[in-house]
């Protein structure tokens, strides 16, 4: 069984790993973590601009392995947390069409309770979604 809260420090480190990403051109759309009810898990869902995980995974995989690697000492939580999914996941998908999505972009929002695409999220914290 997972833990049932997100704590800070995931959520700062979350924010550094995607910096980290960007930083060395890998351009994250959309980042969240989820909580995974079917398995009762914090996932860290990435989209990185240009890469579709089900099309070529081992590409995806190592970009943010890369970076993962080379913070890992740094980092709260483990690669396995990590969930790469392309821009039509229905996550994704439904939070660009959502009231969220109305702005240009939208950082740092909690959300939870609502169904989004295709899962119901019981609670997520959104990085951003653009």
């Amino acid at each position: 069984m997972g833990q049932a809260t997100l704590v800070g420090m995931q959520v700062d480190d979350g924010e550094r790993l995607i910096e980290a990403l960007d930083a060395r051109g890998h351009k994250v759309v959309a980042a969240l973590w989820l909580r995974n009810s079917d398995t009762e898990r914090w996932e860290l869902r990435i989209v990185l601009d240009g890469f579709d995980p089900t099309v070529d995974p081992r590409v995806c995989h190592r970009r943010i392995g890369e970076v993962f690697w080379s913070m890992k000492r740094e980092l709260s939580f483990d690669q396995s947390d990590i969930r790469l999914v392309g821009p039509d996941n229905s996550v994704i998908e439904a939070l660009r069409h959502s009231v969220l999505a109305q702005a240009a972009s939208v950082s740092r929002a909690h959300l939870g309770g609502r169904q989004l695409g295709k899962e119901f999220v019981e609670d997520a914290y959104l990085y951003r979604i653009g």
